[in-house]
């Protein structure tokens, strides 16, 4: 009987984990790119987010009642240990989901759309997103004040009374499709894929939009609402890389000092509850956008299958067998199917996939669920000593804005050499540093002779420019580890000279194609320069 019970315990114990997750929804909605939205979707939701915005504070503890600022201070009161560890993508899963809920208080027809900026990447400040038809663009020049789009007439009181949203963007290049999917399709395991995209895409465009003045260079990134666009296009990113192989990356979890049973911080709840986006509380799915490509790549066997949660541990990560250095696996895959799956026509870029029933954006969940329950039920998520060290750091200035952030303890995250060890040190209410560690340096692969055009070139319509460097301040900030940073833009760097010498290839991030996702001409092709945008009457 000792076997026929231990196996009544191990199932019942997987029966537990598997329900934690949630039984999967039978019509999950879709989030869209913001573009993919008719003209008054896109109104609905700059509506909500202004209700949102613009409510008192509520002083119950159900975030689907909070107004903006009240998740903007989650954000900062969470920023330890929810930027630089696993975390980092559970935590802003569940962050996403409340705010969504929270929007849907006031509308319950809207859902977030993700900003797909790889669209944008080659000339982002003209990105139909930044518009005043939207979310307005850069600050002024007196005052750094956003003067146009729904931010128009905010003003704030977290984490300090301001007049304005402000804005003091160095839009400059984002990371393309083909960087991002090279991260999709070359990384096995969760640790590399976190530490790519978090310290490569996601930074550049807190970076980049928030420049020296700006909320969405700061922890209080959520008081700009380019901060949730942003995010969801970054919760897509993952939810591509889960789902990929058939979804054998699903519950892939476990190698980042990290593990399913893991509690996100504040909500209490385990990690294992949101690996799967179309399973509840969450039921939703995203939808196609032009650049995703193909994503197929060397795929894990079936019989070392990632499957589901199995007790309290995801099972291991796959190991895909490598392609040959230097070539990016993505663009293998995309070479192989340049034409039929690459490169469709022009016709029906952007295009939505067919409405779920209910509307485009699918059925809205029922009642508003409660609040998360401020006792923990299972374990809290690992803390290591570097970690603590940088949590008293933060409460040594909790009036700081730039906040340093701990040194991740992953595999992936390795010291720069053998003998030297990045030290951290506060003096004279100095941010913590790293010690000086000699940096990559980026070498042109062999054979390669079409150069990358300069960021400043807007002419050059078939070409991609290098993703710009994350700059010191923000790393600074974020407390990444700056030399794999440095090396993650290498990477990057060598997909591009990839995608521009290979022959024939049509990137969906070329600037031949940005105003068939921009449709309201703010970039002059033929002049190679972006038009002044004209400020419009606010029409929420």
């Amino acid at each position: 009987m000792q076997p026929l019970t231990a196996f009544v315990a191990l199932l019942a114990a997987a029966t537990s984990v598997t329900a934690q997750a949630g039984a999967q929804c039978a019509n999950p909605y879709t989030r869209s790119e913001w573009r993919q939205l008719s003209a008054g979707q896109q109104q609905a939701y700059l509506r909500a987010l202004d209700g949102v915005k613009n409510r008192p504070p509520s002083a119950g503890g159900n975030p689907a009642q909070w107004n903006l600022e009240q998740f903007t201070k989650l954000h900062w009161d969470m920023q330890n240990p929810t930027h630089g560890f696993a975390a980092f993508f559970p935590y802003h899963r569940r962050y996403l989901y409340w705010f969504e809920r929270a929007l849907r208080t006031v509308d319950p027809s809207v859902s977030i759309p993700y900003w797909d900026w790889t669209l944008d990447s080659q000339n982002p400040a003209a990105s139909d997103i930044l518009s005043p038809r939207a979310f307005g663009g850069n600050g002024r020049a007196s005052d750094n004040c956003v003067a146009d789009g729904v931010t128009a007439q905010w003003t704030y009181t977290y984490p300090a009374p301001a007049p304005c949203l402000k804005r003091c963007s160095r839009w400059s290049i984002l990371w393309g499709a083909g960087a991002v999917n090279n991260i999709i399709t070359g990384q096995t395991t969760f640790g590399g894929f976190r530490s790519r995209v978090e310290g490569g895409p996601h930074a550049s465009v807190h970076d980049q939009g928030g420049g020296d003045c700006g909320y969405l260079s700061r922890m209080s990134s959520p008081n700009d609402p380019i901060f949730f666009l942003h995010h969801a296009m970054i919760d897509r990113i993952w939810w591509r890389w889960q789902t990929k192989c058939d979804g054998q990356y699903q519950y892939s979890y476990n190698n980042d000092n990290a593990d399913p049973a893991d509690l996100m911080p504040y909500f209490n709840e385990p990690v294992s509850s949101v690996l799967d986006t179309r399973a509840g509380p969450l039921c939703y799915v995203y939808s196609a956008s032009r650049s995703d490509g193909d994503i197929s790549t060397t795929c894990p066997n079936r019989s070392a299958t990632l499957g589901g949660p199995t007790g309290t541990a995801s099972r291991a990560a796959p190991t895909a067998t490598a392609t040959a250095a230097p070539t990016s696996p993505w663009l293998v895959n995309a070479v192989r199917n340049l034409l039929p799956k690459v490169l469709p026509s022009t016709a029906g870029r952007l295009a939505a996939p067919a409405p779920a029933p209910g509307g485009i954006l699918g059925p809205v969940p029922g009642a508003v669920p409660a609040g998360p329950s401020p006792t923990p039920v299972r374990r809290p998520a690992k803390r290591d000593g570097a970690e603590a060290a940088a949590a008293a750091a933060v409460s040594a200035y909790p009036n700081a804005d730039i906040v340093s952030r701990p040194t991740e303890s992953a595999a992936d995250k390795v010291a720069a050499t053998a003998t030297a060890t990045a030290t951290a040190t506060m003096a004279s209410g100095a941010y913590p540093t790293t010690a000086a560690l000699p940096m990559p340096t980026y070498v042109p692969l062999a054979n390669y002779t079409v150069k990358a055009p300069p960021a400043e070139d807007k002419k050059d319509l078939e070409h991609i420019r290098y993703p710009s460097a994350v700059s010191d301040k923000f790393i600074e900030m974020m407390r990444y580890d700056k030399r794999k940073i440095r090396e993650y833009e290498i990477e990057a760097m060598h997909v591009v000279d990839q995608i521009n010498n290979t022959p024939g290839y049509d990137s969906p991030s070329a600037l031949k194609h940005f105003n068939e996702y921009n449709k309201e001409g703010r970039y002059d092709p033929v002049a190679g320069a972006n038009k002044k945008a004209k400020c419009l009457p606010k029409k929420h």
